[in-house]
């Protein structure tokens, strides 16, 4: 066990490290970012060029001024940042290699180097202070990459607390440390699972293993791909089995592992949840994405949920993915791939390997062919005559040049078995049929009069037909004892002899067909080898392909005779002899996992009309038959319901199904829009109640569904159409509504249908539903009167839903309105956005269609006495109103407002903007008021003015600020009042106290008065114990704290905790002024003075 522990590659301290310099990659980052901008350069390339010559002499040799440096920067990292100018700019001395002949690269950007080319240029052509800080961060992350994994508790400790205290060391900006510092702990506290430590590790090491086999040549695609991943976080490699699509995506995730990046391998899409953490900005390899082979549409289906997830980690994190496709497979589900997320599957993110433009060319295959013969040490003669009279294996210039020229499809996948078989000598032909080459090489075996040979075919056979996997430890005996008997191996039966066959076989065919992914265990090394042997397999034992194959072999590979293949598909196609065999081990599966049965009611075999008869009749003996559990018959109705297979579920009928499996079935069915199965189980079970089904489609856009119920007479009541018409208006599901309504107009009388019409399209303004509501006016499917055309607008301004309201102005205004005079009124008297809409508009009211049709005075002259009254005291925005009007219609406005009448209703309900403009316009009416006596009972306009908490009292009151004491008592005295006076609310023309509203409580109010009273607050004045202010100051906070106890209000004035979050927010503005009266009571009287105040009110 010690041993096993050892030699195991996971290691969770490892990732912890990976992630912590993946974070000292992003803040070398934010340095050179920050000396770009010091530098005042610009860009990230003009940085560069800016300092070219200093970078040129790191490299070690000397330029055209006989400079030279200690070599630091490699020629790689020179040339992915610099290439060679193609403009006329000259080195002055004539030298050919000088940094006057190179440009920075223009695509560059600081977030595309890596970690050490960053170190190298902030320690040489940056600020020299972090220069010391840099090298030991470099130092330390050194130590870790090269220090052996796994790594034990306290060496993991040791390499940490190095690396996150020179990372620190590096940061000079403070708020970047802490967020630094704060992923670090995320990072060293977050628990990696082991199933996500195990992926990192294994892409590790198969990230190691790509780079020691050296056998990817350079492709001119390679560099779409990576710009394609650069420019949009996401790529999409489509090609032909056999493309070198796999090997594409490793060379990639090998670059990116250079980058420092965290590079994870993921097998299946459905891991992506569980595995990718946006946050940590991992680059994602998925390969063969949708399939390794085919694909059914229950298994896409299982897969959309995750596709605009992995465009959301791609957009708002740091994540990058490559995913791989079959060819065949992509385009057969394009459509519904983008319609499921048109944003991941956009054609900039595609590079499909099949088109002119990204195949490869005679000299990319002539450079792959070379090094596939150089790693298994084939020579390369001159020619022909030389290469047959060698011994060993070699192969002729001439040859290497055909192959060079055939075609691109599959030519990776064929170089790499043509270099590892003994078909060497087909030379050319091997490489010109791809597919046939496959099966006939595996064939050969089979068909060979060689026992080892013949051999060699079982074993292929048998991991073929177990699903791509062979192992010595879990060898399945009898399978192969079956494929020995079909292939006449006989002498093979013994259980010893049949392991002893195995590993001999395996011996011979390694490197060439198989590869070794665990003790033992071995899989084929591509996935179309495992399809061509299945395709030998199939033709010489189809029995025992059918009842032995794997589940994906058997929903990928496995076809009926009438089956039309796709461009570069594989499959093996059954005579119609073996259909009952296909149709049996169907039957088993579904009674063995009821989640197969939407796979195998969806696969392509069953559109052959030939085997879906016999499929069919066989269910329906099965569904019926005693030995079937009830559960595995429901299954199959409920699944059947649910993809829409009319026949499917009349064949399951044959049972007697409870009416709790048929409410199912049809809830299935109805959410899914399948109309013909919804009305099929509607005349199978006439018990069931359909109303809430068609409410349900209606709800989630079922279109069909809905007026299948309607068109067959399945719902007929009134009462629920106009339920449906009110769901699917609310769901915005249009074409729905329209047919409903129309189908509800013909069953109502006009009175009723007209009714509701108006509460549907009230409440699809309130939804939010504008292009419904547009949609039913401008269809004239209901004719507004002036009443309701008022309400709708006043619901569509309340909602926010502007566009609306101003649509219905333009639309029915001049048809529907009879007294615009009244019309505008009501909109002025609403809300503040139906007032907001008639200033916005005012033009539109202004124009001389109304001016002269509708006799409407003008919106100019609309703010006459009476409306200003009506405004003030019948609405809730009147001052609001009047400050709109002010500053629309000023000479129309202002000798109307300027009465005194108006000016103290104004002040009394908190419109002291519109006061205070009216007083900065015009002087004269300021002095005016002063001059009056008594403007409001007994106070006149100052006073009254300090009443009510005008907040510019000091703009009014300039003249007699020496009476600002009084002016104080007369603001402390309104708020304790909150700023009523009785009777005054029938003076200003209110119906009933009840009606009259002053605002008091409104932040503006509120705000007012802290502002007034702080102006007229002076601390030299004389307040004592007696003095009314301290007794009104008092009397207010025992109001304001409900208080009949002493206790609460010594704690406030002590400046303890006292609850007042349950009376107002402790930053409202009632608590600025709650405070304000605090500090005035502690600056005059002290706590027992006040509390004498207190009792004296009990």
């Amino acid at each position: 066990m010690e041993e096993e522990k050892k030699e195991s590659p996971l290691c969770i301290y490892s990732t912890k490290l990976l992630h912590l310099y993946m974070l000292c990659s992003r803040a070398l980052h934010k340095l050179l970012q920050q000396e770009i901008d010091k530098q005042n350069v610009g860009n990230f390339v003009d940085f560069l060029n800016n300092n070219a010559e200093t970078l040129f002499h790191l490299r070690g040799i000397r330029c055209c001024c006989n400079k030279k440096e200690y070599g630091v920067l490699y020629k790689d990292q020179w040339n992915y940042l610099f290439t060679t100018c193609t403009s006329s700019i000259q080195c002055p001395r004539n030298q050919q290699n000088c940094y006057h002949t190179y440009k920075a690269r223009q695509c560059l950007t600081v977030d595309r180097v890596d970690f050490s080319l960053a170190c190298v240029l902030l320690r040489n052509i940056c600020d020299s202070i972090n220069k010391e800080s840099i090298k030991a961060l470099q130092l330390h992350r050194n130590e870790f990459v090269h220090n052996p994994s796994p790594l034990d508790q306290d060496e993991f400790e040791l390499l940490w607390r190095k690396g996150k205290t020179s990372l620190c060391d590096v940061i000079n900006d403070e708020e970047l440390r802490q967020q630094i510092c704060k992923e670090t702990d995320v990072i060293y506290s977050y628990m990696f699972r082991d199933l996500l430590t195990r992926y990192i590790e294994t892409t590790k090491c198969e990230v190691e293993q790509h780079m020691e086999e050296k056998l990817f040549s350079p492709l001119k695609v390679l560099d779409m791909v990576v710009n394609t991943l650069e420019q949009h976080g996401i790529a999409i490699i489509v090609g032909y089995p056999g493309s070198g699509k796999s090997y594409i995506g490793k060379e990639v995730m090998f670059q990116m592992h250079s980058k420092d990046q965290i590079v994870l391998k993921i097998d299946k899409v459905n891991l992506w949840n569980e595995l990718v953490n946006p946050s940590f900005g991992y680059f994602v390899f998925i390969d063969d994405f949708l399939g390794e082979s085919n694909l059914d549409s229950t298994k896409l289906t299982e897969l959309k949920g995750y596709f605009n997830t992995i465009y959301a980690c791609v957009k708002n994190a740091r994540t990058k993915v490559v995913l791989t496709v079959r060819k065949s497979i992509f385009e057969r589900w394009r459509d519904q791939l983008e319609e499921t997320s048109s944003k991941l599957f956009k054609t900039d993110h595609i590079i499909d390997l099949t088109k002119t433009e990204h195949q490869m060319s005679n000299d990319e295959k002539k450079s792959m062919l070379l090094k596939h013969l150089q790693r298994c040490e084939i020579e390369i003669v001159r020619t022909k005559k030389e290469s047959a009279e060698r011994s060993k294996l070699v192969i002729d210039q001439f040859t290497v040049d055909a192959i060079s020229g055939t075609t691109p499809f599959n030519f990776p996948l064929m170089c790499l078995l043509f270099t590892r078989s003994k078909n060497i000598h087909l030379g050319q032909k091997f490489f010109e049929h791809p597919r046939d080459t496959l099966v006939k090489t595996v064939d050969e075996c089979r068909k060979s009069q060689v026992l080892k040979e013949r051999k060699k075919y079982a074993v292929l056979s048998y991991c073929a037909i177990s699903g791509n996997n062979v192992s010595l430890r879990k060898l399945d005996k009898a399978c192969m004892a079956m494929i020995c008997d079909s292939l006449e191996l006989d002498h093979f039966k013994g259980s010893n002899a049949v392991k002893v066959m195995v590993r001999d076989a395996i011996e011979d065919l390694k490197d060439e067909y198989f590869r070794e992914i665990g003790k033992e265990t071995y899989e084929f090394v591509h996935q179309s080898i495992l399809e061509a042997t299945i395709l030998s397999c199939g033709e010489v034992f189809p029995v025992l392909v059918i009842e032995h194959c794997s589940k994906n072999t058997l929903f990928e590979l496995i076809r009926t005779e009438n089956y039309e293949e796709g461009e570069g598909e594989l499959v093996l196609k059954l005579d119609e002899e073996f259909y009952d065999k296909l149709i049996s081990r169907f039957l088993n599966e579904i009674n063995t996992n009821l989640k197969v049965i939407p796979h195998v009611l969806l696969h392509p075999v069953m559109e052959d009309s030939g085997f879906c008869q016999q499929f069919l009749a066989r269910l329906s003996s099965f569904v019926s038959a005693e030995e079937t559990p009830p559960e595995v018959s429901h299954a199959c109705l409920i699944e059947s319901s649910k993809l829409g297979q009319l026949n499917t579920v009349k064949a399951c009928l044959s049972f007697k199904f409870p009416q709790h499996v048929f409410e199912t079935a049809l809830n299935h069915a109805s959410y899914s829009n399948r109309a013909n199965v919804v009305v099929f189980l509607s005349t199978a079970c006439a018990a069931v109640k359909f109303d809430p089904y068609f409410l349900q489609a209606c709800s989630f856009g079922c279109k069909d569904v809905v007026f299948a119920m309607i068109d067959n007479g399945i719902v007929q009541d009134v009462d629920r159409i106009q339920e449906g018409i009110v769901r699917s208006t609310k769901a915005h599901h249009v074409n729905i509504s329209r047919g409903l309504i129309k189908d509800y107009r013909s069953k109502t009388d006009a009175w009723t249908f007209k009714k509701t019409m108006l509460k549907i399209i009230i409440d699809a303004t309130e939804a939010g539903k504008t292009d419904i509501v547009q949609e039913i006016i401008s269809d004239k499917i209901v004719n507004l009167n002036e009443e309701e055309l008022i309400t709708i607008i006043l619901d569509a301004c309340i909602s926010n839903q502007l566009d609306l309201a101003r649509f219905l102005l333009l639309k029915f205004c001049g048809s529907t309105v009879a007294d615009l005079n009244s019309f505008v009124k009501c909109l002025l008297a609403g809300n503040r956005g139906s007032i907001d809409l008639v200033f916005d508009m005012k033009d539109f009211f202004q124009s001389d269609k109304f001016l002269s049709e509708k006799n409407f005075i003008g919106l100019h002259k609309f703010f006459g006495k009476e409306n200003i009254e009506y405004l003030l005291t019948s609405t809730g925005f009147g001052s609001y109103v009047i400050e709109r009007a002010l500053s629309c219609f000023p000479d129309d406005v202002e000798s109307v407002c300027s009465s005194p009448d108006v000016i103290r209703h104004l002040l009394w309900i908190g419109g002291h903007s519109v006061v205070c403009k009216l007083c900065q316009r015009n002087p004269d009416l300021t002095q005016s008021l002063k001059n009056m006596e008594k403007l409001v009972d007994s106070y006149n306009f100052v006073e009254f003015s300090a009443f009510c908490g005008f907040p510019d009292i000091d703009l009014i009151a300039q003249e007699c600020w020496h009476k600002r004491d009084s002016l104080f008592h007369h603001c402390i005295e309104g708020y304790k009042i909150s700023g009523r006076l009785p009777g005054f609310e029938v003076e200003f023309g209110y119906e009933s106290r009840h009606n009259a509203v002053n605002f008091f409580e409104t932040t503006s109010r509120q705000r007012g008065y802290a502002s007034c009273l702080k102006k007229l607050y002076n601390e030299t004045i004389e307040l004592t114990n007696d003095s009314p202010a301290i007794s009104s100051i008092t009397k207010i906070l025992c109001e304001t704290f409900e208080s009949d106890t002493f206790d609460t209000i010594r704690d406030f004035l002590n400046f303890r905790s006292t609850d007042t979050s349950r009376l107002f927010p402790i930053s409202s503005a009632k608590m600025d002024v709650v405070r304000l009266l605090r500090h005035i009571l502690h600056h005059h009287v002290n706590l027992m003075q006040i509390q004498a105040i207190f009792d004296s009110f009990a």
